[in-house]
């Protein structure tokens, strides 16, 4: 099921913690899995690069080396489900 999420908590990951706190606030059409919701990783640099374009840049750097065609995975304790129009996401 697509969702429209707000990133709440710095997510988990081995990634620097500076690139972890960017995701705060974003908002992000995902698709909602069974734990987690996944975005693919174009998209969410898409977003991310409105809010913050060091980190964005960080990002595609680092998920190109990694098949950057794949997805991002953010756990659910770290987001919220947002009832906004999806013309509001880049516009907040």
């Amino acid at each position: 099921m697509v969702q429209l999420i707000e990133i709440v908590e710095i997510p988990e990951g081995k990634e620097p913690l500076w690139t972890r706190m960017a995701w705060l606030t974003i908002k992000l059409v995902v698709e909602e899995t069974q734990d987690g919701f996944m975005v693919l990783v174009k998209d969410a640099i898409s977003v991310l690069s409105w809010y913050n374009e060091e980190a964005a840049i960080w990002w595609k750097n680092h998920s190109s080396s990694q098949g950057g065609d794949g997805s991002l995975k953010f756990q659910k304790q770290f987001c919220k489900v947002v009832s906004e129009p999806q013309s509001q996401i880049l516009f907040n």
